[in-house]
């Protein structure tokens, strides 16, 4: 497979799939940052591989015909030359190795079965991705703040919210008190000057008895 691998890897790196006529298709799989322990592990883009894609959808075949200036059918004639080749060496006992991108081997019911590699460096998200490793947790003292007021500071503050609640309660009674003011008032009557002009008033008399003599 020596002959397919480099042209496997370079269009894995601009598509999501694959496909090698006769064998199966390798597809990109794509994964988010996560967080293990203390690290912070990249994203990353790992393979899978399905065997039961057997179609051709032409693609290897011209990546190869383009790279080494053959025609369609002779680079379709180089990849099953090279499938047939590693078939024949697979088998139950010792995986065999596939480049860069994994190992194959076959069960017991004699299936492919495909084990990506770990690292995939010819992936472009792969690329210059490392663990982070998270900063060690602050330790926090908590402290208990206490304040001591003297006594005589709170009675002050007291009587000052007092003396502050009375003015503003004794302005809405201020409101009415000249009021009740104005209503006292009328309990004083006022005099009419003129009804008691036209009332007549007795005079005594000063009459004297000529008959009777006036004591000097």
């Amino acid at each position: 497979m020596e002959k397919l691998l480099p042209h496997i890897e370079r269009l894995l790196a601009c598509n999501d799939h694959v496909i090698v006529p006769g064998l199966g298709v390798f597809a990109v799989q794509k994964s988010s940052a996560v967080i293990r322990g203390s690290y912070i592990l990249p994203p990353r883009a790992s393979l899978g591989f399905n065997p039961m894609v057997h179609h051709n959808d032409g693609l290897l075949p011209l990546e190869i015909s383009r790279a080494l200036h053959l025609s369609y059918r002779e680079a379709s004639r180089i990849i099953d030359e090279e499938v047939r080749l590693f078939m024949e060496d697979i088998n139950e006992e010792e995986a065999e190795d596939f480049g860069n991108l994994g190992s194959f081997i076959l069960d017991s019911e004699g299936h492919l079965q495909f084990t990506p590699d770990n690292h995939l460096p010819f992936l472009p998200m792969n690329f210059g991705q490392r663990a982070v490793r998270l900063p060690a947790p602050i330790a926090i003292n908590h402290r208990v703040i206490e304040m001591n007021f003297p006594a005589f500071r709170i009675l002050r503050y007291a009587a000052a919210a007092v003396f502050i609640f009375a003015l503003l309660y004794s302005s809405g009674v201020n409101n009415t008190a000249t009021l009740h003011d104005q209503a006292n008032l009328n309990m004083f009557q006022s005099f009419n000057w003129e009804e008691l002009s036209d009332q007549s008033v007795e005079e005594p008399s000063l009459e004297v008895n000529a008959e009777q003599p006036v004591n000097q």
